[in-house]
């Protein structure tokens, strides 16, 4: 048997476990007063602990610990845990299950048991698999406080689904930590309705079948998506319900999304407080990360340190109707397609429907020549984007965005058949095809061209905006209050204003100039009279000695 690969032990199950031994180290009858909550406390980065490699040394280190296979099946163990909460460890093996396992209604302030920890050997070692095809693997509707460790959930439709009940209870406050969910899914692997306060750490996520969704959040057990209806029901709960869909976190995680026409993370409206810190993102679908504003808002989403490979999927992340206050900060992120797209909604309402209060800033974004698959080609086959229709950023609409300190990458293969001539790929040949067939040689190059960062066609309102040059930014004709800072326009920098063809005007309020103290050579006011003769305002600047207005003679 090959020796476990060292993981993390959540700090929820090491406080869990303190719990345990306090209660279940001399019996294991509960406590008289059991406590009331589980711990509150999550640290970001869960300490490094090894998991148990053998039911032997579980048993020796975690008092009252429940091991699965002295159960008939893992249910069986499940409803071993004794009040107020325990842990049970899955040996190395592999749990078939016969029917989804029930966890429903069972673990929160409300129930008996309100708290449980699964402890597995390593999520190559311990995994619970189940083939049904439309229910989950793991139904935890009603539920919150669950720890699950070392371990990996496969399934063919779903594989974990945690939800409210009608009454809002239970549902949230999961914490899953070295855990990989896998299988060929064909719905969504995992999917939270209405279930909040959620983390997910060093935790791996991947489908790969056509129109697969990694992760769905959702207020609602049901949605649509790029034409594609989506819908999940408890086998065990019929008062399935959304409750609050708020704080859902990912901690050094991996979202896979490789099938064709697939998404990585999908929010649906009403959600919010969703969160991204150094993690791993692949796609080769449809979009990594997709924001569905159209029937509410979407709102206070953040992706720090967050790194997608585009592969030959469509876009990073997808975002149409109302989705507000977007923070991307540190992040690199490469498409075959364009880096972020969002759409307005086409329902009439718009001002309802719009991208609103996003910060993009400290990034890498970089258009990849490679093809992708677009959904409306329904077999998925390859396809090229001519470089003119691309752009890195793409808006429909805009409003008080941050955009700042982008590096913009975009490339193409070049095939070198002479020093002096060029050829271009041909076909539907993709960057890993060349390298592939070996056609990639070392007189070949990567040839790099500057494509838009962003390109706005209806509005744009208050933007502010850093960039190389001036036309790498494109704003629809009535654009109002905008601010593009162009690095290097030419060789010097510009600040140009609006953007549009309407006009923008800057403001100076007049002052009396004698009054300003410390005055530096270059600075420029609208003195309200003081220096000309006939007291009338005019505009002056400071050479270093003395003001001097436009026209007449400074004093």
């Amino acid at each position: 048997m090959k020796t476990p690969k060292t993981r993390s032990f959540h700090p929820w199950g090491i406080a869990l476990l303190a719990m345990c031994g306090a209660a279940l180290a001399q019996t294991n009858t509960p406590p008289a007063t059991p406590p009331t909550t589980p711990p509150a406390a999550i640290p970001a980065t869960p300490p490094s602990t090894p998991p148990p490699a053998s039911a032997q040394a579980a048993r020796q280190t975690i008092p009252g610990v429940i091991v699965a296979t002295d159960y008939r099946d893992l249910q069986a163990a499940v409803d071993a845990v004794p009040a107020p909460g325990g842990v049970i460890y899955l040996p190395p093996g592999t749990y078939k299950l016969s029917r989804p396992l029930d966890m429903t209604n069972k673990y929160n302030n409300g129930q008996k048991t309100r708290w449980i920890v699964f402890q597995g050997a390593g999520q190559m070692n311990s995994i619970i698999t189940g083939d049904f095809p439309d229910a989950p693997v793991i139904d935890m509707t009603g539920s919150g406080y669950v720890t699950m460790s070392d371990l990996a959930v496969s399934g063919k439709s779903k594989s974990l689904l945690l939800s409210a009940r009608r009454s809002g209870a239970g549902g949230g406050g999961n914490v899953f930590t070295n855990c990989m969910f896998r299988g060929d899914h064909v719905e969504v692997a995992i999917w939270l309705v209405g279930s909040e306060c959620n983390r997910f750490y060093n935790t791996t996520v991947y489908v790969n079948q056509p129109n697969s969704v990694a992760v769905a959040f959702t207020p609602v057990p049901k949605f649509e998506a790029r034409g594609i209806s989506y819908e999940i029901a408890s086998p065990y709960e019929k008062n399935m319900t959304g409750s609050s869909t708020t704080e859902l976190r990912f901690y050094g995680s991996f979202i896979q999304s490789f099938g064709f026409n697939s998404i990585g993370l999908y929010c649906q409206g009403s959600t919010a407080d969703i969160s991204m810190d150094g993690c791993y993102n692949a796609n080769s679908g449809f979009a990594s990360i997709f924001l569905d504003g159209r029937n509410a808002n979407v709102g206070d989403s953040s992706f720090r340190s967050v790194r997608i490979e585009g592969e030959t999927g469509l876009y990073c992340l997808y975002a149409v109707g109302a989705v507000r206050n977007v923070t991307i900060d540190s992040g690199n992120w490469g498409s075959a397609g364009e880096v972020i797209r969002y759409e307005a909604a086409k329902d009439g309402h718009a001002a309802n429907s719009g991208a609103e209060g996003w910060s993009i800033r400290n990034s890498s974004l970089t258009i990849q020549d490679q093809s992708v698959r677009k959904p409306e080609t329904s077999t998925g086959a390859l396809c090229k984007i001519p470089r003119e229709e691309r752009a890195i950023l793409r808006f429909d609409r805009m409003e008080n965005f941050r955009i700042e300190n982008i590096w913009v990458r975009a490339y193409q293969i070049v095939l070198l058949d002479k020093p002096d001539e060029k050829k271009s790929v041909k076909g539907n040949k993709d960057y890993a095809t060349v390298i592939q067939n070996e056609e990639f040689k070392a007189e070949d190059k990567l040839e790099y061209y500057n494509p838009k960062l962003v390109v706005c066609s209806e509005w744009a309102r208050g933007n502010t905006i850093s960039t190389a040059k001036r036309d790498q930014i494109v704003f629809p004709a009535d654009a109002q209050g905008n601010q593009v800072v162009a690095l290097d326009d030419n060789g010097v920098r510009r600040t140009y204003l609006s953007g549009g063809t309407r006009p923008e005007v800057l403001n100076f309020e007049p002052v009396d100039v004698r009054g300003i103290k410390s005055p530096r050579a270059g600075d420029v006011a609208m003195d309200k009279g003081s220096l000309r003769g006939d007291g009338s305002p005019c505009l002056v600047f400071f050479d270093g000695r003395q003001w001097v207005p436009t026209t007449g003679k400074g004093n």
